[in-house]
């Protein structure tokens, strides 16, 4: 708790713990927790689960085994150990019990589901391996207080609806990915559950920051979906009759950077979810791609919402580690003056050498995002680099720390090799769905 507590703590917080940065606090208490797990001091199941769960946040460097799949499955298969996967069949458990198992099980589920998508990865999880019931506003009742109420707060009303909604968003995902490349009828299970959420959760003005927080989330999330199944459509080659499914990506992704520019105007990003991060990157590859085809006035407005794109992932830097440069590959589609101004936008930013406290040096490029590979050479030049092959750093393969890019501290990976991205875009046409969820693991 306490790791992911300086994961997402105030500023004014995190400095009366006396480490002298989150990514220190965050490394120690995970320390600390893993060492306690390992020692198997904690007998009881389902606080190990509950532990295992939240070890699975941990953003570690790119060749750690120990990633968030390896957390994860271990919370899901001590999980499925207890049963927590077919409880309907199980007559003993009492009403709270009942309760916490189930809120612990879709929380696995919906976590599962998230990361498999964004790593284009299959789920732990089956459906068919299934038998729990729906998470109803019942199962987060408590009939006895948690505590003192100036510290357990009662949450705010959208919470519940927020956190079924998310629920069976990750179910829709689930079916999505059995029913295969249908997008018209996925889209029509996705228009079904969109008009059946509760009033408060529908995408309007909400009445409060933390409404429009919950709302915006639950609805990326939403947008997410709609960019996954349509994103292979829209990265086809441009026709002079646009294919209209095509440019449904584009449409969830501008409603997703019109919901990430609120959150950004009141301050709220930061705060939010490990998962935000993959769904701001998909969008911000759908409006880079677009960015590259189209001119004008709509070349500046696709400039426009990569540019926020790139500050949402700047705020998530403040409370998930970033410190990856797969978004390099992205930086060279825009104009030198934008990648410029977000270069110095946060003067904080390192720009020679970097240790992220995984015992990698890596060495970056002195050159501002203005000089050399990053100035476009022609005025489609973005196209033309997203199809280019040399558009991926320059490294020794077998040198782990010789990775020369401006933009790594933005960056960290969710549990691959970084040395294998190399043959991934070795191909000029590396733009397709499978390549860009391989993108991904890298976030």
């Amino acid at each position: 708790m306490l790791f992911i507590g300086v994961s997402l703590c105030s500023d004014t917080a995190l400095n009366s713990t006396g480490f002298n940065n989150r990514y220190q606090a965050k490394e120690a208490f995970y320390q600390r927790a893993k060492d306690i797990y390992d020692s198997g001091w904690e007998t009881d199941t389902v606080i190990k689960l509950q532990s295992l769960f939240l070890l699975s946040f941990w953003r570690g460097s790119p060749t750690e085994e120990r990633d968030v799949r390896f957390w994860l499955g271990a919370a899901i298969s001590l999980a499925q150990k207890k049963g927590m996967h077919v409880m309907l069949k199980l007559s003993f458990l009492n009403t709270k019990d009942q309760k916490l198992w189930k809120r612990i099980w879709w929380a696995l589920y919906v976590r599962d589901q998230q990361t498999s998508a964004a790593l284009g990865l299959p789920p732990r999880i089956r459906d068919e391996d299934c038998q729990v019931a729906d998470l109803e506003a019942i199962d987060f009742e408590e009939s006895e207080p948690m505590g003192p109420p100036e510290i357990f707060r009662p949450p705010p009303a959208v919470h519940i609806p927020y956190v079924i909604g998310m629920a069976q968003l990750a179910r829709l995902c689930m079916v999505s990915s059995n029913i295969g490349a249908m997008p018209f009828t996925d889209s029509l299970i996705f228009i079904d559950w969109e008009s059946c959420l509760p009033k408060e959760m529908q995408f309007q003005m909400p009445t409060s920051r933390e409404a429009m927080f919950l709302v915006g989330m639950l609805h990326m999330a939403y947008n997410n979906l709609y960019i996954l199944l349509y994103r292979p459509l829209f990265l086809q080659p441009p026709v002079q009759s646009a294919n209209p499914e095509g440019n449904v990506a584009l449409d969830a992704a501008t409603r997703s950077t019109r919901i990430l520019e609120d959150m950004l105007s009141e301050n709220l990003v930061q705060h939010g979810s490990v998962h935000l991060i993959t769904h701001t990157f998909s969008a911000l590859c759908i409006h880079t791609i677009h960015f590259g085809r189209v001119t004008g006035t709509a070349r500046k407005l696709a400039e426009h919402r990569a540019k926020l794109c790139l500050l949402g992932l700047k705020e998530l830097q403040k409370s998930w580690d970033l410190e990856n440069w797969v978004l390099d590959l992205f930086f060279r589609c825009l104009d030198d003056r934008t990648a410029r101004d977000l270069r110095l936008a946060d003067p904080a930013m390192p720009s020679s050498t970097s240790q992220a406290g995984s015992g990698r040096n890596i060495e970056m490029s002195p050159a501002s995002p203005a000089s050399g590979l990053y100035r476009p050479r022609s005025p489609n030049a973005a196209y033309d680099i997203l199809q280019s092959p040399n558009m991926m750093p320059h490294h020794n393969p077998g040198e782990e720390a010789a990775i020369n890019m401006d933009w790594y501290e933005l960056f960290n990976v969710e549990g691959d090799d970084v040395m294998g991205l190399a043959g991934s875009l070795s191909n000029p046409d590396y733009l397709n769905p499978q390549n860009l969820e391989f993108l991904y693991r890298f976030l």
